[in-house]
C-alpha cells in the first residue's frame, strides 16, 4: 500500500482476479474498463438478480443482503446511489468468496462505524473498491489528470 495524500492510498498487493475462477474472469474482462463498473450488469452475469427490500425497524441498519439460494442481491433503497452501487459490489465480493454456499442467506450491517470487522467483509470490501476504482484505472487517470480530485471523484 502506498500513500497518494495524506489519508488517500491504493492497495497495491491485492489483485481481484486471485478471487475468481475462469468464468468470473471472462465476465469481469467484459466490464472492467467501463467507468463507473456496471455493478448490476456483472451481478446478472453472475447469475444473481439485484433488488431493492422492504425497510423496517428490524434492517435499517442493513446495506445489503445475499441470498444464495435464490441467487439474490437486495439493497436498502434507502441510502444513495452511490452507496447501493457500494453494497452490490461489496455483496459481489461476498459471492466471490463464497461461491460454494447454495442455501445460505447472509445479513449484511452497515458497517461505516468503523467497528471491527472481520475478514471476508475486509475482502469483500477489498473486491468491491477493486471492481468500482481499480487500481490501474486509477492510476492512470491520476497521472493524466494530475490528482485532480473533483475530476476523480466524478470519474469513480
Amino acid at each position: 500500500m502506498f500513500y497518494i495524500r495524506d489519508n488517500m492510498y491504493i492497495m497495491n498487493n491485492f489483485n481481484i482476479l486471485d478471487y475468481m475462477n475462469d468464468k468470473e474472469k471472462d465476465i469481469y474482462n467484459k466490464y472492467k474498463d467501463i467507468i463507473p463498473f456496471p455493478t448490476i450488469k456483472f451481478a446478472e452475469d453472475l447469475g444473481y438478480e439485484v433488488f431493492t427490500f422492504e425497510v423496517d425497524e428490524t434492517n435499517k441498519n442493513t446495506s445489503g443482503v445475499v441470498n444464495y439460494k435464490t441467487k439474490q442481491i437486495l439493497i436498502n433503497p434507502n441510502e444513495s446511489e452511490l452507496r447501493q452501487n457500494f453494497t452490490i459490489a461489496h455483496e459481489i465480493g461476498h459471492i466471490l468468496l463464497n461461491r460454494n454456499k447454495k442455501n445460505d442467506i447472509e445479513l449484511h450491517e452497515d458497517f461505516r462505524n468503523n467497528t471491527i470487522k472481520s475478514e471476508d467483509e475486509i475482502l469483500a470490501n477489498k473486491i468491491a473498491n477493486n471492481l468500482l476504482m481499480p487500481n490501474d484505472t486509477f492510476k492512470k487517470i491520476w497521472d493524466v489528470h494530475n490528482g485532480n480530485i473533483e475530476f476523480m471523484s466524478e470519474a469513480f
